[in-house]
Formats: structure tokens, sequence, C-alpha cells
């Protein structure tokens, strides 16, 4: 459901400057989004084009088992990965932002931009 919305073909351009400190414009573009559902967690993976290399933003979620509402699911992150390192603070508050403007078209499905928790209800 995420991956037909409009998280797919987001695209932002990065500012900043190489060795030499000349400008330097770089691109990054979602171009997939899918989920891997295992016994324990669900990995949100995320590939990125990130001017012609791709990437992958990993975000592992568990079932939050404080939740007594018997008519919704809650899930937290876990761990948030960029390829195999954890990923930086302000690169996964961006893409939470993301997240929330492309669970805003589900139904019966929200995102919390602010801690990351998905919530699906039944």
């Amino acid at each position: 459901m995420v991956g037909s919305s409009p998280v797919m073909g987001y695209s932002l351009l990065l500012q900043g400057k190489d060795k030499g400190g000349n400008p330097k414009l770089s691109y990054v573009t979602i171009d997939k989004f899918y989920i891997n559902l295992q016994e324990d967690k669900l990995s949100a993976v995320c590939r990125m084009n990130m001017n012609g290399f791709h990437t992958y933003l990993i975000f592992d979620y568990v079932v939050d088992l404080s939740n007594n509402d018997n008519r919704q699911i809650v899930l937290k992150p876990a761990h948030i990965y960029l390829g195999e390192i954890n990923a930086p603070k302000e690169l996964y508050t961006v893409f939470f932002e993301i997240l929330h403007n492309a669970f805003n078209e589900i139904e019966g499905a929200s995102f919390d931009k602010d801690t990351g928790d998905i919530t699906i209800a039944f």
C-alpha cells in the first residue's frame, strides 16, 4: 500500500561542496519501497537512488506488546539502518515526514512522524 503511494518517486536535492570547496548538487530519489515480514519483525525497505548509486534505508519494526487495544496493531521502530550502519537521526526524521504523508492516503493505517510508530486498525 505504501509502495503505491506518493513515497515512490519522491526526490530531493542535497547541496554541498566537493573536496575542493566547489558547490555540488546531489539528487536522492526513492525508487523502490517494500516490506519484508519475518516471524519477529517487519522491515520496511526504502531503496534510494543517490546520483545513480543505490543504497537502502531499512526500518525494522516490532509489535508494541504494551498495546491493549484488540482493534489495532501498533508497530514500533526497533532499528533504523542506512545500508549496514545505524542511520543518523537527521536522515530518518526526514523520512518519517515523507512516510507520514504517504500514510495519509492509506485507510485504516497511520504513521506517527514524531515516533515512527505505525498503527494498523481493524
